[in-house]
């Protein structure tokens, strides 16, 4: 039929939160495109306009970064330095955690986690090589709040990367949050002291736990409102699937 999209659907997983309203509880659903480029463009829109003065100090861009053809890079963005180029990978390490958005277990090991994560970035940037004349940045971002852990998590891939080669001048995480905003976490580069007393053997054996907003039980008694998430839920559907008790 003419007028419909042809382009192949993206699968995603779950975004959202919950508000919080003198009426009571409630989980709003981030909605995203279908499409990959519709997604990627959503997340650099909502990325520069709501975390604008972070990634202007980091990247030293003129103006949004301009969506590219496919078979090139996915977005072009014009700096003091001149024309740089942006490319962006979902974290979301499907093919050793899980297998789909719909098995994926809702609990990992920090460690297992950031190495999944890592070992994706590895994967694109071998595409590129390590010695190259032009600026490629990578803006990581999710679909799913499975894989948009805690401050702490990301300073193990930081670390990673901060002693791995990789070709990439800056790395950054992007996750899409509320009506509008966004949540920005800059991987690479940062300053050796941001790892000063940071214990990451330790960080690396924390469990990870999450749970589906709209899994959560809403009950109100008088004036008072409470929602209620079934952890052990989480951890039951992670030890189905193989994941690593914590130690």
């Amino acid at each position: 039929m003419s007028g419909q999209d042809s382009r192949p659907r993206k699968p995603t997983g779950e975004l959202g939160e919950l508000v919080f309203t003198s009426e009571g509880i409630s989980h709003r659903r981030i909605e995203l495109p279908d499409a990959k480029e519709d997604i990627e463009r959503f997340i650099v829109e909502r990325a520069f306009r709501c975390r604008a003065e972070e990634l202007q100090r980091l990247y030293r861009n003129v103006g949004v970064p301009q969506q590219n053809p496919e078979n090139s890079f996915d977005f072009t963005m014009q700096s003091e330095s001149g024309t740089e180029s942006l490319e962006l990978m979902e974290v979301a390490p499907l093919e050793t955690l899980g297998g789909s958005f719909e098995t994926a277990p809702y609990a990992y090991t920090a460690g297992e986690l950031a190495d999944a994560v890592w070992a994706e970035v590895a994967k694109k940037a071998s595409k590129y090589g390590e010695s190259r004349k032009d600026t490629i940045h990578l803006l990581l971002y999710c679909t799913d709040r499975r894989f948009s852990p805690p401050p702490p998590f990301w300073t193990i891939v930081s670390s990673v990367a901060h002693r791995e080669r990789h070709p990439f001048k800056t790395i950054v995480f992007c996750a899409p949050a509320g009506d509008d905003d966004a949540y920005i976490e800059v991987i690479a580069p940062v300053p050796s002291s941001k790892f000063d007393g940071f214990d990451e053997a330790a960080e690396r054996r924390k469990l990870l736990i999450s749970a589906r907003l709209s899994d959560g039980v809403i009950a109100q008694e008088g004036g008072k409102h409470t929602i209620t998430f079934d952890l052990g839920k989480a951890l039951r559907q992670s030890r189905r699937h193989g994941r690593p008790e914590r130690k």
